[in-house]
């Protein structure tokens, strides 16, 4: 080795990981002079470290460069066998990164495929699930992402659900006729009694809608004492609801000692629900000592049980107490584990996946990258043992800097190595589709595919890449019958997951046009033509994306749902107004159709107000309004927004965006003036429109307060996501632009 002249000398002049690095590169390249003292030095190494993978490639390296093939066998086969421990966990972790990927790329379907392949590893993960889940909600596949959402609530070891029965008795003791009813439904012309502890925490919430509040703590402590012993969940239900009428009349002290004395049963000490409860008590006492009671209990939370909803309250408190530095500790937790149970991959974890797995680069949104996710990517670098592997980081980390050059040269000496991969021809290749070197990346592109033939997202970039003729590369591998048979399997598969897609179906006319299938290519080329031209037919006039809430188990989650409105045409003049024997189409309650209605009548006259040259035939139509997930019924007047922005983009003929949801309470003022008032559950809604990976959502102004002062979302997720409008003209010029007046 022309740089050392034995080990010893070596070890003095430079760090442990620099000589691993130089003898890498000695190694990596053509070159057979003598590397004198690299055996000794590796295996004093690993007689330290015997099972360190790095190490025992290296050794392995070694033996093929001085001719041991059967040797360098040998030791990888060892280093394999070493390394088979931890494999399922990794191999978990890794399939579920490399679909997140695929999600933020948008290939839906791959991701879920890869997803599925991990739940049939491991069944019962709960990321996996929620991921599953994920791909649903955006897929608008509601009725799954639902199941799935059951699902993760059943395997949750940690559940809290009495405050929500509190919540929804509370409600149901509103009506005097449902606290009389002995027999509730359980489905169609079938009841069941009512458990007589319902029936007294219904009396004890009726008294106190009364006033009368000794009577409904009177009805609570003898529950309580009735229970007490016997029956566990409805003992602590009766002294949570005596805590909650004493919160609700402003005894906060005898609240919170009731919670307290509730702790010194045995099996109550760490109850989540009481525990939860009184450090919300705590907060609003406000005094230091029981600040710091709450923030104890916070940090249990969350480092005994994870919880995520403990950080933005630890992060308030923190800062209510004068600490600072705790507080933006704790707000960047939150902003980093609520992005990872949104199934959202980090910066530096999207780059750390991608040197692993191949995803066409082109198809990532861009990356912004912060400082601490530069110092985590450089982290990698350093810990990464394989000089290949750092170049690959190295030249992802250059790409999504905007460095385009700079990763070429990473990835054009990576190539030329005997590490190189497929992944590192296509992310060359990508490369060259930056800088529209269109030769060069169809060129890299066709190697990549030889090395691994089984890859989709290379075979969807090779045959995308400008250029009619055969890739010399492949002219005598599509001959093959085992290696074409491979390719059609995986692109016709891939055709067929994204049916829908005319670009999937010519992709597949294009491989099998290059195998001189002509008959094949042909008739999926029509086919492909025919989806052209049926998507430029249709549109999405009248489709529009709501924002709502879904009660899972007493809980609420946020839900995206469409509701699209369509129109006939009738003899002039008799039209304007809903069908009348369908113009709801889909489960909504009486209030809600009063909604539509009405809605209806404003959205034509505001449309006739601002536009009345596009509206002339407005009353020559009877509408309709489809509403999604009709097994649910859906009501509220939060959905007159959508409502109005779905008639008027069918009244105007203009399409709603894809990636915005709605959500508004909408009040008529005069013809071309209609006010947005607040909703319910805005946060919710907002989080629903996170997890669907939408671009943004448009709530009321009124709403403004509640979003910026709730910790349901990170601030920085509201502020990028949530975007405000008084009135519909504001929310009409948010989703069309300036230029809707120029209509």
């Amino acid at each position: 080795m022309s740089v050392v002249h034995g080990h010893e000398e070596l070890i003095q002049r430079r760090s442990r990981p620099g000589i691993l690095e130089e003898i890498e590169h000695r190694l990596e390249i053509s070159d057979h002079r003598p590397l004198d003292g690299v055996l000794e030095f590796l295996l004093e190494e690993l007689h330290n470290k015997p099972d360190d993978p790095h190490l025992v490639r290296l050794l392995a390296l070694l033996h093929e460069r001085n001719g041991d093939a059967e040797g360098a066998k040998r030791i990888l086969a060892r280093a394999k066998k070493s390394s088979e421990i931890e494999a399922p966990r990794r191999s978990l972790d890794l399939h579920l990164l490399h679909a997140r990927i695929l999600v933020e790329a948008g290939q839906l379907h791959e991701a879920e495929e890869v997803v599925r392949q991990a739940l049939s590893a491991e069944p019962t993960s709960l990321s996996a699930i929620n991921l599953l889940a994920k791909i649903c909600h955006i897929q608008g596949r509601l009725t799954e992402a639902i199941h799935l959402w059951q699902r993760i609530h059943l395997l949750s070891s940690t559940r809290e659900g009495a405050l929500a029965q509190l919540g929804i008795l509370h409600r149901l003791a509103r009506d005097d006729e449902l606290v009389r009813m002995r027999f509730v439904a359980v489905g169609e012309d079938a009841y069941a009694k009512k458990h007589h502890g319902q029936i007294e925490l219904e009396s004890a919430f009726a008294k106190f809608r009364e006033r009368d509040f000794v009577g409904a703590l009177k009805i609570c402590e003898q529950l309580a004492a009735k229970h007490r012993g016997q029956s566990p969940a409805l003992y602590k239900l009766a002294v949570l609801q005596k805590a909650w009428f004493q919160e609700r009349t402003g005894e906060l002290e005898a609240a919170r000692a009731t919670l307290q004395l509730l702790g010194r049963e045995r099996g109550f000490e760490v109850d989540l629900d009481r525990l939860g409860y009184l450090a919300r008590i705590c907060e609003r006492i406000g005094r230091p000592e029981t600040l710091r009671q709450a923030i104890h209990i916070y940090q249990h939370f969350h480092v005994h049980y994870g919880k995520l909803s403990a950080l933005p309250r630890l992060a308030a408190l923190s800062a209510a107490c004068g600490d600072s530095a705790g507080a933006a500790g704790y707000a960047r937790n939150y902003e980093r584990r609520f992005a990872r149970r949104m199934q959202r991959p980090f910066p530096a974890e999207l780059i750390r996946g991608l040197a692993l797995q191949y995803v066409p680069l082109p198809e990532l949104p861009s990356l912004s990258l912060s400082s601490e996710d530069r110092a985590a990517v450089e982290r990698d670098l350093r810990l990464e043992p394989t000089l290949a592997a750092r170049r690959r980081l190295r030249a992802l980390l250059a790409y999504f800097d905007g460095h385009v050059e700079k990763t070429q040269r990473y990835l054009r000496r990576l190539v030329r190595s005997r590490s190189a991969s497929a992944r590192d021809f296509g992310y060359l290749a990508d490369s060259c589709v930056a800088r529209q070197q269109w030769t060069d990346a169809r060129g890299l592109y066709t190697e990549a595919v030889r090395r691994s033939p089984s890859d989709p997202g290379l075979w969807r970039q090779l045959l995308r890449a400008p250029g009619e003729e055969v890739p010399a590369g492949l002219t005598q591998r599509l001959r093959e019958p085992d290696f074409l048979n491979e390719a059609r399997r995986l692109v016709h598969h891939g055709a067929r997951v994204r049916h829908a897609d005319p670009q999937a179906w010519e992709d597949l006319a294009r491989l099998e046009a290059w195998a001189k299938l002509e008959q094949e290519a042909s008739q999926h080329r029509a086919k492909a033509q025919a989806l052209r031209e049926a998507l430029a037919a249709s549109n999405d006039v009248g489709r529009v994306l709501v924002g709502a809430v879904y009660s899972l188990n007493g809980k609420w989650k946020g839900l995206i749902h469409e509701m699209t409105a369509t129109r006939e045409r009738t003899a002039p003049g008799k039209g304007g107004v809903l069908n009348p024997d369908d113009g709801v189409l889909g489960s909504a309650t009486p209030d809600l159709h009063s909604v539509i209605r009405s809605t209806l009548a404003s959205t034509k006259d505001f449309a006739r107000y601002h536009w009345p040259h596009l509206c002339r035939d407005a009353d020559d139509h009877c509408y309709r309004l489809k509403i999604a997930k009709e097994d649910e019924p859906s009501s509220g007047t939060s959905a007159g927004l959508p409502i109005a922005v779905a008639f008027l983009s069918l009244l105007l003929g203009k399409e709603v965006p894809k990636d915005v949801a709605l959500t508004g309470t909408l009040i008529c003022d005069s013809q071309g003036e209609l006010v947005l008032r607040r909703v319910g559950d805005a946060l919710y809604k907002v989080k629903g429109a996170y997890h669907r990976n939408l671009k943004s959502i448009l709530l009321p102004e009124e709403n403004r307060e509640d979003v910026e002062g709730g910790d349901l979302v990170p601030p920085s997720v509201a502020r990028e996501l949530v975007r405000y409008a008084a009135r519909l003209s504001d929310a009409v010029e948010i989703h069309w632009g300036p230029s809707v007046w120029d209509w």
